[in-house]
């Protein structure tokens, strides 16, 4: 095992004898829970630079059967534990789709025991989806593209569909955001074609100037760059606090309001809106890389759907 190097645990090489969907799986668990999930080890595996264990997923009443599970993967994979890599970023982003897809899903009717199992198994299956197709990928590649051109079109189609999703840095992301931000803006105003995209942007976020806008968003962000301990974004209003129906009007337009997920190639719902309301004035952050590209990135998917809604009126 090369320094640095860890192995994706894949359901069909864990349990190879065994069948099993997602669609059967997540039967009993809500769809918050699933999203609350997802998120957490999104946050703990980008931001906190840490690597997804079974110690994060079974609690103490599961010991026997993680450290079962473990001595399985060191059979199966002949690896020590340290280098186990159970899930993937995109399975995690995966997971909070699967919470957002099965919303109507409210209470847990499993035990913690069992959920947590449950979770497990989920996270593999979204490992061998992801493999599994990146093999299609990399067999059409092998069967098609002549020497000269195969090494490098492996090494594009491995990391292009998944790069910035998975490698970034947070200072530099804002930077380059908040930069990108002001040139497309100060083109959206200063070009009266664009006038009224502009201005519905702005009403769908209810907010006035740009200045307004870029002021909220600054602010979350600032709460991902100086992020003072390890876990997941999330925010919490209290009714009596300060501006309290603002605040709420700013979070609202920032969360997910669809129930058709049909049109989400690469996560595209997800990253128009990357704030999930999990209960009245409670709010998740998805992936901490969505709410950093509100500053220019994501306007792109709210500019889009304006753009198609002027276009059919």
């Amino acid at each position: 095992m090369l320094p640095g190097i860890s192995v994706l645990i894949e359901f069909d090489y864990l349990f190879p004898e065994e069948n099993d969907s997602i669609e059967s799986l997540i039967e009993g668990i809500s769809s918050n829970l699933l999203i609350e999930a997802g998120s957490a080890f999104l946050c703990k595996t980008l931001l906190d630079k840490d690597q997804i264990t079974l110690d994060h997923i079974f609690s103490e009443e599961n010991r026997k059967l993680s450290e079962g599970i473990k001595k399985k993967i060191s059979n199966i994979y002949g690896i020590n534990y340290t280098d186990l890599n159970l899930g993937f970023p995109i399975s995690y982003l995966k997971l909070i789709q699967i919470g957002l897809e099965n919303s109507s899903s409210k209470e847990n009717s499993l035990s913690n025991k069992q959920i947590e199992y449950r979770i497990f198994r989920i996270i593999l299956l979204l490992n061998s989806q992801f493999t599994k197709s990146q093999k299609l990928c990399s067999d059409h590649i092998n069967t098609y593209y002549p020497d000269g051109y195969r090494l490098p079109v492996l090494f594009f189609s491995g990391h292009f569909s998944t790069a910035d999703l998975l490698n970034f840095n947070k200072q530099r992301e804002f930077i380059c955001q908040t930069i990108k931000s002001l040139f497309l803006f100060n083109f959206l105003n200063d070009n009266l074609k664009y006038n009224t995209h502009l201005k519905e942007l702005l009403k769908q976020y209810c907010k006035a100037t740009v200045h307004e806008y870029i002021g909220v968003i600054f602010g979350m962000i600032k709460d991902i760059l100086s992020k003072p301990k390890k876990g997941f974004f999330e925010y919490q209003l209290i009714q009596n606090e300060p501006e309290f129906e603002q605040k709420t009007k700013d979070l609202d337009s920032l969360s997910i309001n669809v129930s058709n997920f049909d049109d989400n190639l690469d996560f595209k719902i997800i990253r128009k809106s990357p704030l999930v309301k999990l209960e009245i004035n409670r709010y998740r952050v998805t992936h901490p890389l969505f709410l950093m590209d509100k500053m220019y990135k994501g306007i792109f998917f709210d500019l889009l759907a304006i753009n198609n809604t002027l276009t059919e009126n």
